[in-house]
């Protein structure tokens, strides 16, 4: 079984709103639903870097990974 890494992050913005994303309606899992920005590790990549990377990939915005909130574990 193939083990993934997935980062999450909560960009706020200076008026404290928080950014949240919606699923296309054609995506494969969870359609539609709202969630906020990030995704899957490539194999060996810092966390950080990661989430960076994941969210301006689908926001087109950069930001500044100020502090990790915590971390899960799921299957």
């Amino acid at each position: 079984m193939d083990t993934a890494i997935a980062v999450k992050g909560f960009i706020v913005n200076d008026e404290g709103e928080l950014l949240v994303l919606q699923r296309a309606s054609t995506d494969v899992q969870e359609p539609g639903d709202w969630e906020i920005p990030g995704g899957r590790l490539d194999a060996g990549e810092h966390p950080e870097l990661g989430l960076k990377r994941e969210i301006e990939e689908e926001t087109g915005i950069e930001v500044e990974v100020i502090c990790p909130l915590g971390t899960d574990h799921f299957t």
